[in-house]
């Protein structure tokens, strides 16, 4: 009876969605809590359980415990409490913190360190009912359960996707949002075609989503933005009814009370964003001096992340001749076979009456996207693209692009000629292959992409105390105490990590950490706040001790340390780490 039902469509594609949420279950729960956090996931973990980071003792040293003291699970910190420290230290919407803190309080240990793996869960959760989002989306804009599936296996491999779901960060609940609202745009546009209103249930619903979209990250706006930029040019492609009012006003009805509905919800969300903004928190953002760099970085970064949703190699691992050949072998397979590859399957769509509608309304969705993130970038002087996490904004629409293209060569049965073009190919190369082995090879990179990225060798994280730590290990011998420049959280974050993979992996005596305050992040000069307190502090302390500056932004001066050289070759940078060692006795003397 069972294999009677498997052979009707309905069973298999079912089968065949499953199997897609396993994979993307199985790389998005890989070494899930092995990755070190970092000092935006410390920001989540700190809001999603109610605490403040004002409990960290600035300008004076404090013990490993005191600094990891807002990590801790207060069974009695609830939602209003986790929402309250938002608002206050914080500039993001609560809808997913306020989730988090019941998802954290649920399944954690009260009166101990909330566990990583557990507040990463939620977003990895979050990723792979994505899967089936994205099936449902594909279906409904190409009405094809060819492309459906072939855009759920993306999904379920994407480097990018991986990334973003093992974040302990809203991004991936923010992309169901996403998928939900281009359903309803492709509904709305579809009922245009068809020349009928959107009906009222679906305006409400499209409203609802929009609204909890902004509620989960500022950034939805992004999409709110390109999707009014598509109704535009729907708008502009059947003006001839703009001459017949009551028409008109009959079959764009319910998308105006969707706009209207979903302006008037997202004033809430703009009231409190007023009231919570802090240019600090997004200072690293802003383009300083309009450097050649500043007019090609956006472009660059940009096309970095739209590769990484498809494909993307071990480039980060830890040998540096492994890591320049997967690069070279990364870019040349991109320009000379991938890129060209899926651009002709757009191409072929396009020309395909089924699906040219639904590619130039997604397609058109995604280059409204981006050119809004370039307008931001260059007109605003703001350069969203250095965060490749923002792309969430149209990273679903990127994969149903990728899943139209790759269903053209599904269908082809003739054998395709691929030229590589120069320079790649030096020999004159001509690629010759069957339209489903393109396919199954482009998918079986996507799935070498993810393990990459569950393996840490690609998309790692930002700081790598794990990296660090072996380094300050290997060349102290006395206490240690570890020191900082402190301006906003984020300094805080960095050290939390430190003390966070100490504690987790190594069972030597911890250092002590000092987080000098000071009002700018860099300081020159004799007035650095940060640099007397440095010197304040460490005259305090018994002395042999080993000093260590962990981007210490800020003029060192101290009578009793020797600024010692930790590596032969001079380096003194690790994955967000700019470290320096002071030898520090009565018998030392500042270099």
């Amino acid at each position: 009876m069972l294999l009677l039902r498997l052979q009707k469509p309905k069973y298999r594609n079912a089968l065949f969605l499953l199997l897609w949420v396993g994979i993307g279950f199985a790389l998005r729960f890989m070494n899930l809590a092995g990755k070190p956090p970092w000092t935006d996931e410390f920001a989540t973990l700190v809001f999603s359980l109610g605490n403040t980071f004002k409990s960290v003792k600035l300008d004076q040293i404090i013990t490993a415990n005191d600094l990891l003291q807002p990590l801790i699970v207060n069974p009695q910190h609830g939602v209003g409490q986790a929402i309250n420290s938002l608002i206050h230290e914080d500039h993001h919407p609560p809808i997913y913190f306020a989730l988090a803190n019941l998802w954290g309080r649920w399944f954690s240990a009260p009166g101990q360190l909330v566990s990583l793996g557990v507040m990463r869960s939620l977003p990895a959760l979050c990723g792979v009912f994505s899967i089936p989002a994205i099936y449902y989306l594909a279906r409904l804009t190409f009405s094809s359960n060819l492309i459906a599936q072939l855009s759920a296996l993306m999904m379920a491999v994407s480097p990018y996707g991986i990334f973003i779901s093992q974040e302990a960060r809203h991004y991936t609940m923010a992309v169901l949002f996403v998928i939900a609202s281009l359903g309803c745009l492709v509904m709305a546009a579809k009922n245009l075609v068809n020349r009928r209103s959107l009906p009222w249930r679906i305006s409400l619903l499209w409203v609802g989503i929009n609204t909890l979209g902004m509620g989960i990250h500022y950034f939805f706006i992004l999409t709110l933005a390109a999707q009014i930029l598509v109704l535009i040019y729907l708008g502009w492609q059947y003006r001839k009814n703009w001459l017949n009012i009551g028409k008109f006003l009959t079959q764009w009805r319910g998308i105006l009370i969707a706009v209207i509905g979903t302006m008037a919800g997202s004033l809430v969300w703009l009231q409190l964003w007023l009231y919570s903004r802090d240019d600090q928190m997004t200072e690293w953002l802003r383009n300083s001096d309009r450097s050649f760099l500043d007019f090609i970085n956006p472009i660059f970064q940009s096309v970095a992340t739209w590769v990484t949703m498809v494909y993307l190699l071990p480039i980060e691992g830890p040998n540096l001749g492994v890591m320049i050949f997967f690069i070279v072998i990364m870019v040349s397979s991109l320009l000379g076979w991938l890129l060209p590859l899926l651009y002709r399957g757009i191409k072929q769509g396009l020309s395909n009456l089924e699906t040219n509608q639904g590619i130039t309304l997604i397609g058109g969705f995604t280059i409204a996207s981006v050119g809004i993130f370039f307008a931001i970038a260059y007109l605003l002087g703001m350069d969203i693209t250095r965060g490749a996490r923002y792309n969430f904004v149209y990273f679903p629409a990127v994969i149903v692009l990728v899943g139209v293209s790759l269903s053209y060569f599904w269908r082809q049965s003739t054998t395709i000629n691929f030229p590589i073009p120069q320079p790649f190919n030096w020999q004159n190369i001509k690629l010759q292959y069957q339209g489903r082995n393109a396919v199954v090879i482009v998918l079986s990179l996507g799935l070498l992409s993810g393990l990459t990225v569950a393996t840490n060798l690609g998309y790692q994280k930002y700081y790598r105390p794990d990296i660090l730590i072996p380094i300050i290990q290997a060349n102290s011998t006395q206490p240690i105490i570890i020191a900082t420049t402190h301006n906003t959280l984020v300094q805080t974050g960095e050290m939390m990590g430190i003390a966070w993979e100490w504690q987790r992996s190594y069972n030597t005596p911890p250092p002590r950490y000092l987080l000098a305050h000071q009002q700018q992040r860099e300081c020159q000069g004799d007035n650095c706040a940060a640099s007397k307190t440095l010197s304040q502090q460490i005259e305090k302390l018994p002395q042999p001790l080993d000093l260590w500056l962990i981007n210490f932004q800020a003029p060192v001066k101290l009578s009793n340390c020797a600024l010692t050289k930790v590596d032969a070759q001079g380096v003194n940078w690790v994955n967000g780490y700019g470290y320096k060692l002071y030898k520090c006795n009565q018998n030392s003397r500042f270099k």
